[in-house]
């Protein structure tokens, strides 16, 4: 008997896990109709079993098998939406144009029930409906930018907890590091690039990187 959609998400108790799975799925381009359960019904059959983004048996090895690329087809590339060609192309012709050769490319591509749901995201009412003009173009700029917000917010959120965790538990020259006066990383007489191997040597990479960014500079290490 097929489990249902809350049994699945049960055995992810832990929120931020939660949105680690459905914001790598967005990333990777999964269609939202899928996110809340494609990817939770994969874990339940053990198909990945860590969150990481690459490694045997990982979220992104999980997500690169489902999708495929240029060299590799994917095991259900139905399940994500190609913003940059491909099944995109197809459907800005088939919808936005009215080419009915599209629309069944299309249908052979990602199956007709996929296919009428993309045409109402279009702004139709589905693969019958011919009318043009009605349709309207997904914004790829806006999608972009949001993911780029999303990205930088999650970055900020790790790079506070790990200067909080630094502050309470660090030696004091750590602490001292964080504030812009005194950060190696920063521009200006505080600049040190043998105090920045010392931190990255004490502190590990992670927090390192994170004492940088609050300096405002992008670390390349």
């Amino acid at each position: 008997m097929a489990k249902t959609l809350d049994e699945i998400l049960a055995k992810y108790p832990d929120m931020e896990q939660l949105e680690i799975i459905r914001s790598k799925c967005r990333e990777a381009g999964m269609k939202a109709s899928a996110i809340d359960r494609e990817p939770f019904e994969a874990f339940a059959r053990r198909e990945f079993t860590n969150l990481e983004d690459t490694g045997p048996h990982s979220l992104g090895e999980w997500l690169f098998a489902q999708k495929g690329d240029d060299t590799r087809p994917g095991l259900r590339p139905h399940i994500f939406t190609d913003f940059t060609g491909g099944q995109f192309d197809l459907e800005r012709r088939g919808f936005l144009e009215g080419n009915i050769t599209a629309r069944a490319q299309l249908v052979n591509l990602i199956g007709e029930n996929d296919a009428n749901a993309r045409a109402q995201d279009w702004g139709l009412n589905g693969l019958a409906d011919f009318t043009k003009g009605k349709a309207k173009e997904p914004d790829n700029a806006i999608v972009a930018l949001n993911e780029q917000r999303r990205k930088l917010e999650k970055q900020i959120a790790r790079d506070t907890a790990v200067l909080e965790t630094i502050n309470k538990a660090a030696p004091d020259p750590d602490k001292v590091a964080i504030s812009s006066a005194n950060n190696p990383f920063a521009r200006g007489p505080s600049f040190n690039v043998t105090a920045q191997g010392q931190l990255v040597k004490r502190l590990g990479v992670d927090k390192a990187r994170a004492i940088a960014r609050a300096a405002g500079v992008v670390p390349n290490f």
